[in-house]
């Protein structure tokens, strides 16, 4: 989880909210990132 939070800056933290949320939010900003990316491929 450490190198995901150094990559994306947004990621809330988990002394804020639940840690499975924000694993939630990690997993759904990464697959938008690749869609995005092969959509524009």
């Amino acid at each position: 989880m450490n190198t995901i939070g150094s990559l994306f800056d947004e990621c809330i933290d988990p002394e804020i909210v639940d840690a499975k949320f924000t694993a939630i939010w990690t997993i759904k900003t990464i697959w938008g990132a690749i869609k995005e990316k092969l959509r524009g491929e």
